[in-house]
């Protein structure tokens, strides 16, 4: 959604608010309703907040990374929950004021750094910040509250969260069947895409490629001179199409296959190595179950808390 030039940037803002079921602002006043849409203790939210909160997430996206792919999955639930994932990200800071927690100035200057560093220039950053309606200094507050909010789920739940090494080994012994490595070989390929317009000609490239190999010439440098695309290398059953998993998997070690043809292309392929089947063991997955189990903790742990901050708070919803 923010690229580097503004005049290919959809606006965020209108964006988030289709997604969100909320009006969306006239585009030549640029103005954003101050209804009081809820109140979190002495704290009241407006509209106008819930545009920058989604707003400023959007930022946060777009400066680790993300694709806009990525970005429209991951602010489309933000957006569908809005206001609610708003009062409790109220409540979780009103808990860090409590608790004294402040945040470097260092640590925002270097986090706006990242999100201008998406941008040509500070003149385009700066516009693209006024364009979602913010300012620096609501940003500026927007970022500091990202930390607080990180920190103190650190200190009340990460910290305190404990998996065992009993805990992995019995998630483990109870869901071995998950933990079985499909079969998978290692794959050479000369991969030429097609469209309607230009199928011949990668048909008569495709030939050309097959009949070098049949003369016996090396595959790795036939598909340097005649792949458009990097060999598949390593895959497993149930990654790929299944008119090429059919053939691939059939093939020996060393075995050149036909050509084979999908709806946008003509492939030939070389099986290098060939992986049957077999179980991982404890010491293979070991990392990945403590990571799981810590996250079920976690978003158990955090639910709890967040349930508990919210019956010890005054919250009213506006309809």
């Amino acid at each position: 959604m923010f690229t580097t030039s503004l005049k290919m940037k959809t606006s965020i803002l209108v964006f988030l608010l289709i997604l969100a079921g909320l009006p969306s602002l006239p585009a030549a006043a640029q103005t954003v309703d101050d209804a009081i849409i809820a109140v979190v203790n002495s704290d009241v939210i407006t509209l106008k907040d819930l545009h920058e909160y989604l707003s400023a997430f959007s930022m946060q996206l777009s400066a680790e990374g993300k694709t806009e792919e990525e970005m429209r999955e991951i602010t489309s639930q933000y957006a569908a929950d809005g206001l609610t994932r708003l009062i409790e990200d109220r409540l979780i800071v009103d808990e860090a004021n409590r608790k004294g927690i402040i945040i470097r100035p260092k640590l925002i200057e270097d986090k706006i750094n990242e999100i201008k560093k998406q941008y040509p220039s500070d003149k385009e950053f700066i516009a693209a910040v006024t364009a979602e309606g913010l300012t620096l200094s609501d940003l500026r507050k927007k970022i500091t509250d990202q930390f607080k909010t990180r920190y103190i789920i650190d200190e009340e739940i990460k910290s305190k969260i404990q998996v065992s090494p009993q805990e992995v080994t019995d998630y483990y012994q109870k869901n071995i069947d998950q933990f079985q490595r499909p079969e998978s070989v290692d794959l050479l390929s000369i991969a030429i895409p097609h469209t309607d317009s230009d199928k011949a000609e990668a048909q008569q490239r495709i030939e050309d490629a097959m009949s070098r190999i049949k003369k016996g010439e090396d595959f790795i440098e036939i598909a340097k001179q005649y792949s458009r695309t990097p060999s598949v290398g390593l895959i497993s059953k149930g990654q790929t199409l299944p008119d090429i998993e059919n053939v691939v998997f059939k093939l020996k070690e060393g075995e050149v296959s036909p050509v084979v043809e999908t709806a946008t292309g003509l492939y030939i392929f070389k099986a290098k190595q060939k992986y049957p089947p077999r179980q991982n063991s404890l010491d293979d997955v070991k990392d990945n179950i403590y990571g799981m189990l810590f996250q079920q903790k976690m978003r158990y742990q955090l639910t709890t808390w967040i349930e508990g901050l919210k019956k010890n708070a005054y919250i009213e919803i506006k309809k």
